[in-house]
């Protein structure tokens, strides 16, 4: 079970992890599956699931995005 310092609110919290802008954390879920789950319209991620998703996609998505 994860815990609530675990967990990510909406797009600035997670943006501000991933270290993007609120848009491109959108485009990352819609382009590239970032794993958030929408609960009673409230968007939310754990770090954990963050963390899996950048070990399988991030690297060549947040470089390219980077250099543009």
């Amino acid at each position: 079970m994860e815990t609530e310092k675990n967990i990510l609110y909406g797009w600035k919290d997670i943006a501000g992890y991933i270290g993007c802008s609120q848009a491109t954390a959108k485009k990352y879920q819609k382009k590239y599956h970032l794993p958030v789950r929408k609960i009673n319209s409230r968007i939310l991620i754990s770090k954990t699931m963050v963390e899996e998703w950048l070990e399988k996609y991030g690297c060549s998505v947040v470089e390219r995005n980077k250099s543009l």
